[in-house]
């Protein structure tokens, strides 16, 4: 299973609509907001999820910047790009 977290950045007055949108989707975990800044985790299947899941975080206007912390693809047999 592809397991990543990060730490999305936006203003302030966005927080609450993006942590809304974010719970929404099951293969994401939110923590609690600090600062304007959001971690959260990404837990999906298959790398094919996870890139799935990442552009749509990146498709999200409200975010400013997404900053990698950690990415786990060990477990994964090895999958066609």
């Amino acid at each position: 299973m592809p397991i990543s977290s990060f730490v999305l950045s936006c203003d302030n007055s966005n927080l609450a609509a993006l942590k809304c949108t974010l719970s929404a989707m099951p293969e994401v975990e939110v923590g609690d907001p600090i600062n304007g800044r959001l971690p959260v985790v990404v837990d999906t299947y298959t790398r094919q999820d996870d890139r799935r899941v990442i552009s749509t975080l990146e498709s999200l206007e409200t975010i400013t910047h997404i900053q990698l912390i950690f990415a786990h693809f060990a477990d994964l047999e090895q999958e066609p790009m």
